[in-house]
């Protein structure tokens, strides 16, 4: 019995799983802001950063390193192997992850005082390491589930566990606040609440994680029959050396969990060494970095195909078809990119009444300067997606360690020479992510030989989308108190589209055809062909 190829889903569906649940993780970020307040999600913020990272190496890395071995031995029918490769990863991952929740649990309580600036903040950090457990050994089972062909069931369970978080996070996060406040009055102290809501918020992404584990056993048990009969059809056990899995796990871990981690020392070096309040980083991580970050995603999703199309051009050597796709790939990126960044940026006082109502004026400060990630990261996230799908392991870690360290060069003269320390992790983070991108780019033209041609790809565009951004800024000046947020944002966004299409078609930064296949674009072409722009 072989392993059905139809069953397979293509590569870029689960880049689009993973980031449709990120999306979902950072709309119940918001909620939480309601429910635990600015200080609550400052406690938060390192508990759940390091949740997230160690959720990419047991689940993202371990599940794409296994799913790619198991692969391998299936090409010489070699079952036996991959069943033994996917059981004793998964065993191996259930310990680290045992040893990683005990090493928390031991420094829970002086890491979260002299690095994060919370006595109660220990709480947290131990529901992080029982969810840590829970995750352990999923990655393994969902990679020799998408190994043998159990593609979409291993899909659903990222929607399963995204689902799960929104739903029980916030109930668990409010009953366990209220339960604080209670305390507070009790034991006159002012911070048991914060620290209460925040453990609840882990204790919901706990539940969360169990209620996927009990899903991924339960598929695996119906189909270990399907994956039993596989294995028998297959080749007799190899005796050899077989692929290794070490250094894709290696790869994908960094890849998949760096971002957070960076998270974790800005954080650090914020509350910690600045002594800035936990309550003015969960102004940052509750009340503008999740906006951000679903803008950021919403673009990446729109341009993961190309990048998968792109990758298998150049593994098949069709060379010409390589450079065509990445021509039109850049140009597209940076055609979306510039508009949505500088969109953001003059809207974002709008935009942050429209999702917090409230906010408040370091919140609506940030989100401005903030705005510059969403042009630097889906750069420099898809640039290192092409990398990793080519194998350029060696490079992709030489841009990760070079921009971390442009990241920590930069945070620090924002921070000690400028004194701009509230803003200095939105533009380290810019300068981060732009230079991995910027190398990234860098090495596939290389790579392809490829000449980018920046007047009409970057330089046209910039200027175009600049022009729009101040109609657009001018728009919100005069509708924002006539009818509201919300239609403030849909006719500046709309009206913006509209002008910065027209711009480009007048300064032949876009071709008619490319304008016919966007919504709207065609009343657009009619427009310009009426005032003789074009």
């Amino acid at each position: 019995m072989a392993i059905k190829s139809k069953d397979r889903i293509k590569p870029d569906t689960f880049s689009v799983a993973v980031f449709v649940m990120i999306c979902i993780l950072m709309v119940t970020r918001i909620f939480l802001l309601k429910v635990i307040k600015n200080e609550g999600l400052g406690i938060l913020a390192s508990p759940m950063n390091l949740f997230m990272v160690c959720y990419g190496v047991f689940v993202f890395a371990i599940e794409r390193a296994i799913s790619a071995v198991i692969k391998l031995y299936e090409k010489k029918k070699q079952f036996i192997n991959a069943m033994d490769v996917a059981r004793k990863a998964r065993t191996i991952g259930f310990a680290a992850g045992v040893i990683v929740s005990g090493i928390i649990l031991i420094f829970s309580f002086s890491v979260s005082e002299k690095l994060f600036g919370s006595r109660i903040g220990f709480l947290a950090f131990i529901a992080t390491s029982v969810a840590i457990i829970f995750i352990s050994c999923q990655g393994a089972i969902r990679g020799m589930l998408e190994g043998f062909g159990e593609n979409l069931l291993s899909l659903i369970s990222d929607l399963i566990f995204a689902i799960s978080f929104m739903v029980l996070t916030p109930a668990f996060a409010s009953f366990s606040y209220r339960y604080g406040l209670k305390a507070n009055a009790l034991l006159e102290r002012n911070d048991l609440a914060s620290g209460y809501g925040a453990c609840g918020a882990l204790a919901g992404g706990c539940a969360a994680s169990l209620i996927t584990l009990l899903y991924l056993l339960i598929i695996w048990k119906i189909k270990s029959g399907k994956m039993d009969d596989i294995v028998r059809s297959g080749e007799p056990r190899y005796l050899g050396i077989g692929p290794s899995y070490g250094r894709n796990i290696v790869a994908y871990s960094i890849v998949f969990a760096f971002p957070f981690a960076i998270d974790i020392i800005d954080e650090a070096m914020y509350v910690g060494s600045l002594k800035h309040t936990t309550a003015q980083w969960g102004t940052w991580f509750g009340g503008v970095l999740p906006v951000i970050v679903i803008a950021v995603c919403i673009v990446t999703i729109t341009q993961l195909r190309k990048v998968y199309e792109l990758c298998s051009m150049v593994v098949h050597s069709d060379k010409h078809g390589a450079l065509d796709t990445l021509s039109e790939f850049s140009r597209y990126l940076v055609i979306i990119l510039f508009p949505v960044s500088m969109f953001m940026a003059v809207l974002s006082d709008t935009i942050q009444r429209a999702v917090y109502v409230t906010p408040s004026d370091s919140a609506v400060a940030m989100m401005g300067h903030a705005s510059l990630m969403v042009f630097a990261t889906p750069v420099g996230i898809l640039m290192s997606t092409i990398l990793l799908r080519l194998r350029k392991v060696r490079a992709l870690i030489l841009n990760i360690i070079v921009a971390v360290i442009a990241h920590a060069g930069t945070f620090a003269i924002m921070t000690y020479v400028m004194n701009k320390e509230m803003t200095a992790v939105s533009y380290a983070d810019f300068v981060m992510f732009l230079v991995m991108g910027g190398m990234g780019f860098w090495e596939i033209m290389r790579m392809l030989h490829y000449r980018h041609s920046w007047i009409s790809n970057f330089v046209v565009p910039l200027i175009c989308s600049a022009v729009a951004a101040l109609i657009v800024f001018f728009l919100n000046m005069i509708l924002i108190n006539v009818i509201g947020e919300i239609l403030t944002i849909l006719v500046g966004c709309l009206a913006g589209g509209f002008l910065y299409l027209l711009f480009l078609l007048i300064l032949r930064g876009i071709y008619e055809y490319e304008v016919e296949r966007i919504p709207g674009g065609g009343f657009v072409l009619v427009i310009a062909r009426g005032f003789h722009f074009i």
